[in-house]
């Protein structure tokens, strides 16, 4: 069994040595589990699985947030030649709807000063008969009456209800 010599000059850890020398050491199983985890804690272990965990989420993170963009500048590409296809097509529609109004040959301009006229025409026309009503002073007397079947007829049915 190897060995290396060493001088101790401290009583007390001399007095130790001497007493424990012949009695056997057992490790706790607290020890043992410190051991085999390469002596790091628990709290030490934790710590270091999140981190692993902190850092490989970011990496994703990271990963997904560029594939995000670089999808959406494609993306962006292959629908700005969509719209610039729409575009020119609706140009050429346009094109086509123009030509066929100028075909029709309708005048720029529409002159509306005759309809306008006899519209004035018209109202000058209806109040001067207004007027010469109004001074002839005709006086309608009329009085309405409605039976007493159609007036309950046209009453609501909680009305009904009520008159009953």
């Amino acid at each position: 069994m190897p060995f290396f010599a060493m001088p101790i000059y401290d009583r007390k850890i001399i007095d130790l040595l001497i007493r424990y020398i012949h009695l056997e050491v057992v490790p706790k199983p607290k020890l043992v589990h410190l051991q085999h985890n390469k002596y790091k804690s628990d709290d030490e272990r934790r710590f270091s699985i999140q981190m692993i965990a902190t850092w490989s989420a970011l990496a994703v993170s990271i990963v997904i947030g560029l594939v995000g963009i670089f999808n959406n500048y494609e993306s962006g590409k292959e629908s700005n030649k969509k719209y610039a296809e729409i575009i020119g097509s609706l140009d050429a529609n346009v094109a086509k709807i123009e030509s066929s109004i100028k075909a029709l040959d309708f005048p720029d301009t529409v002159d509306y000063s005759t309809s306008i006229e006899n519209i004035e025409n018209s109202i000058d026309m209806v109040s001067k008969e207004i007027n010469a009503l109004s001074k002839k002073k005709i006086i309608v007397d009329a009085k309405v009456e409605i039976p007493e079947e159609e007036y309950n007829k046209s009453m609501q049915p909680t009305a009904k209800a009520s008159a009953d």
